[in-house]
């Protein structure tokens, strides 16, 4: 959030082949930056799409957040949709990732930002975004740090949500 609101925020995750809600949760939250959601361990399993899969074969989900400022007035609600994709890991991230962790010298939070590095490289844009915030939660105050997570959500267009 850029910035603070007073209303529930409303995020829902939809499986877009079945038409069914997956997972929807109201966040009461007057903070500024970014919201994490975590889909609860009870909900439907999220179908992970091979590498390589043709596009016409993937599972995609939708996920939505909506602002219900006025219950009377439905044109003051704020809404933006967006969909996702959950892909296995190659092999080969398998095998970078595993690289990493294998470095006992590393702290949290740098293990975090090169896992953040790798993720962005093979494109896993959300698990980047992920990794950088558990990293920058680990670290407040390491510049790099602070300075990929800025990179990563300009990239979409966020990155003023941070600033």
């Amino acid at each position: 959030m850029s910035k603070p609101v007073d209303v529930p925020l409303v995020f829902t995750l939809e499986d877009t082949v079945e038409k069914e809600i997956i997972f929807e949760t109201r966040i009461d939250s007057g903070q500024v930056g970014i919201i994490s959601v975590e889909v609860p361990e009870n909900s439907p399993e999220l179908i992970a799409n091979p590498p390589g899969l043709e596009e016409k074969d993937r599972k995609i989900y939708n996920w939505s957040v909506t602002l219900e400022c006025d219950r009377e007035n439905q044109s003051r609600t704020f809404y933006h949709t967006s969909s996702i994709e959950r892909v296995s890991k190659s092999p080969e991230l398998e095998q970078k990732l595993a690289a990493v962790a294998a470095n006992t010298n590393s702290s949290t939070s740098e293990l975090l930002h090169q896992q953040a590095i790798i993720y962005a490289e093979a494109g896993a844009w959300f698990d980047a975004l992920d990794a950088l915030y558990q990293a920058q939660a680990a670290n407040p105050n390491d510049s790099s740090i602070r300075a990929d997570f800025i990179a990563l959500l300009e990239q979409v267009g966020l990155g003023r949500v941070v600033q």
